[in-house]
């Protein structure tokens, strides 16, 4: 657990690892928990920051295929 102001103050970087192409974002999941004075739990909440990747390509929806193959 960290404190809110040391986490937006730190030098935190994403690396991007994937060798293949890749669209020009991903998301990252993160979870945000606010405490009382006692350390009790008052709130939880789930989001995902979104991270643009330079020289990713444009995500596209996808295409109907009649050759893919059936499972």
């Amino acid at each position: 657990m960290q404190n809110c102001d040391t986490l937006l103050n730190s030098d935190i970087r994403y690396k991007h690892s994937s060798p293949n192409e890749t669209p020009n974002r991903d998301f990252i999941p993160m979870v945000v928990e606010l405490y009382d004075i006692d350390g009790k739990l008052i709130k939880q909440e789930y989001f995902q920051v979104m991270v643009r990747i330079r020289g990713g390509e444009e995500n596209t929806q996808p295409q109907l295929s009649f050759l893919a193959p059936y499972c």
